[in-house]
């Protein structure tokens, strides 16, 4: 079964305001706003009192059907909004097109007919997933969660969506969609969880370098080194508390590759049933997953029950806030 995830991101809307600075040269700075006033008037037939992000949202989801980008669809077609909480809640169908793909029929594990159907490039089959926004009232940042089906997720087109009908309403505003992970449960991880994983990134292969790697020309590629612990008792070292703060990455060498330092480390921590990933290249923006896969219901469609996913969602968002 595919790995089923809720992740957290932080929702921010700022203006763009130009400065002078002390030598008399001019420079734009971001000013976040708060969510509940924003500095729209007359917008969407909203003529009266302030324009808050919630309507800005609400007219979003509401007069755009789908979005497609980079061989990328979305669109929405079931979302719900609880005014009285400011949380906006649904789902979103998603795919992937640019592609022919063959599709087998199969009964009871077993092929009953030889026939392939293929779904062709302009065709787009795409899988509902569940998302939560929450706008709290007179805070700059929002809470927006998005299932997320094993590495597959909804940020970077959603994000790119909002941004499109930004541009095209003609509103001076710049969004900002941002992974998030609260510090207070970084901690929790760091100092009572238990370590699975350890992996280091390098995004380029210099194989001039390497005599692994001799005679390979690669147009493009990564590589990485990955130690599975499977003694799940291993607790976080402090060397490796250390990284996580950022701390001694540099003297974190590859032997293959001419010692040369990783772009990248990752640790995979457990606390109780739950992982997350860490990132050392950004630690206060570590992999905001939390795996329910074993908590929630499936349907007969063969996805997460509606009823059975919000109800983690809302619990997550309630820890996060608290």
């Amino acid at each position: 079964m595919t790995k089923i995830s809720l992740a957290t991101y932080t929702f921010k809307l700022a203006e763009k305001v130009t400065k002078t600075n002390d030598n008399g040269a001019k420079q734009v700075e971001k000013k976040y706003l708060k969510l509940d006033q924003l500095p729209l008037h007359n917008l969407f037939n909203f003529n009266e009192g302030t324009i808050t992000s919630f309507d800005l949202l609400g007219e979003f989801l509401n007069s755009t059907e789908g979005y497609a980008n980079d061989n990328k669809a979305i669109i929405t077609k079931n979302h719900d909004f609880i005014k009285e909480k400011n949380i906006i809640t649904g789902l979103i169908h998603y795919g992937t097109y640019g592609v022919e793909i063959d599709i087998l029929k199969v009964r009871h594990e077993q092929l009953y007919t030889e026939e392939i159907v293929k779904i062709k490039k302009e065709d787009c089959p795409v899988n509902p997933y569940y998302f939560y926004i929450k706008i709290p009232k007179g805070r700059k940042e929002g809470l927006i969660i998005f299932e997320k089906k094993g590495i597959s997720g909804l940020k970077t087109i959603f994000t790119k969506w909002f941004k499109d009908f930004i541009k095209q309403k003609n509103i001076n505003l710049e969004v900002d969609i941002e992974s998030f992970i609260p510090e207070k449960i970084i901690k929790a991880y760091t100092e009572k969880g238990t370590l699975r994983e350890i992996r280091y990134l390098y995004y380029n292969l210099p194989s001039d370098k390497s005599e692994i790697l001799r005679g390979y020309e690669p147009d493009e590629g990564h590589y990485e080194i990955k130690y599975v612990l499977k003694d799940k008792s291993v607790s976080i070292a402090s060397k490796i508390k250390k990284l996580l703060s950022g701390e001694e990455i540099e003297h974190i060498k590859d032997p293959f590759i001419d010692n040369q330092v990783p772009d990248d480390i990752k640790f995979n921590i457990a606390l109780g049933d739950n992982p997350r990933t860490f990132t050392v290249s950004n630690p206060e923006n570590a992999a905001p997953y939390r795996d329910i896969t074993e908590e929630i219901k499936i349907g007969d469609d063969g996805h997460p029950d509606f009823k059975s996913i919000h109800s983690l969602a809302e619990e997550y968002a309630e820890e996060i806030f608290k």
